[in-house]
């Protein structure tokens, strides 16, 4: 009998060790480079991104969303480091999402419990009955799938975080003034003549 006790206390305790070491925690990431070439930097990126399991969302010039793994989203100062890249911002926010998921649980479970209690009282309800049993399941089922939908997008946020990482770019300095063989064009200043435009 002893023996039987400790066993089940051991079960509980090594599932709420597993339960304790499981991550909650949902990682939003925003970063801010300085570059001189967003196409390049971005390729890297995302190459880096995708050997760590994570891809992409939407991608433009001056723009880059990520999905990444959580434990990955702990390398990307690092990789961003490597890479000597010019880190503007960097910018780690966590919330956790235990109380929700519990929540969320609970009530899909208490819920679920229901509709099987309606379901069953349908067979012997008159037609007055019928109806309001179907409209509570119908609410039910709403409600189940509702809070399902919200459990699943929470369980994606818990294992990969969001970053989003903005791009902007040097520029580069103006080009020093090279005297030409003709004298007239000496005098002409051809960065205000083409940035005038034609």
């Amino acid at each position: 009998m002893m023996k039987k006790h400790f066993c089940l206390l051991l079960l509980v305790f090594l599932s709420l060790i597993v339960w304790a070491e499981e991550n909650f925690l949902f990682f939003d990431i925003n970063i801010s480079l300085l570059v001189f070439d967003a196409d390049k930097v971005q390729e890297d990126i995302i190459s880096w991104i995708e050997k760590e399991k994570g891809h992409f969302i939407y991608r433009s010039d001056n723009q880059l969303n990520l999905r990444v793994p959580w434990e990955a989203s702990m390398k990307l100062r690092g990789f961003l480091n490597a890479m000597d890249l010019d880190v503007l911002e960097f910018n780690q926010n966590a919330m956790d999402l235990r109380e929700e998921i519990l929540q969320l649980k609970s009530g899909i479970k208490s819920r679920e419990e229901i509709l099987a209690k309606n379901l069953a009282l349908i067979d012997r309800a008159d037609t007055k009955g019928t109806l309001a049993i179907e409209q509570e399941v119908v609410r039910l089922i709403r409600e189940i799938e509702y809070r399902k939908g919200r459990l699943t997008k929470l369980e994606y946020d818990r294992l990969m975080a969001s970053v989003q990482i903005s791009f902007n770019f040097k520029q580069s300095s103006r080009p020093e003034n090279i005297d030409s063989a003709f004298e007239w064009l000496n005098q002409v200043d051809m960065y205000e003549l083409l940035k005038g435009g034609f």
